[in-house]
């Protein structure tokens, strides 16, 4: 396109043309003057308020990151504690077994042995009921 208009002698890529540069210029600098008249306080604005969220939302999420951090080790603290708590139950069932028996084995075996077989089955059945259930818990 451009060479069919320079063949027809209206228009040279290389020449300089004074008025067309004059009025280029003008229509620059009068565009940049209406636009930082009218459009450039807006935009600047603008991005100062976006910047000024972004900053809020970061921090926001530091707090809360630290926040959560922090609960985290809370938790983990409780949750090491209860294993330890934990541990020192199941640490004493020997100690409760050995409680649970003199306690309500022996004496059944005695009376068994005294009254007689049937006796002895229904006496320990629910004690023997009620350890296994302890036991599987």
């Amino acid at each position: 396109m451009l060479e069919f208009i320079a063949a027809e002698g209206g228009i040279s890529l290389l020449e300089v043309n004074p008025g067309l540069a004059i009025w280029t210029t003008v229509t620059f600098l009068l565009v940049l003057f209406i636009l930082q008249k009218f459009a450039w306080k807006p935009i600047t604005s603008a991005l100062d308020e976006r910047a000024n969220k972004i900053h809020e939302d970061l921090d926001r999420a530091e707090r809360i990151r630290t926040d959560a951090e922090s609960k985290l080790e809370e938790y983990m603290e409780k949750l090491n504690g209860l294993k330890e708590e934990g541990q020192d139950i199941i640490a004493e069932v020997p100690k409760m077994r050995k409680v649970c028996e003199m306690r309500f084995w022996k004496p059944r075996v005695r009376k068994r042995s005294r009254s007689g077989k049937e006796v002895e089955k229904k006496s320990i059945w629910p004690w023997m009921r009620l350890w296994t259930s302890f036991i599987r818990t």
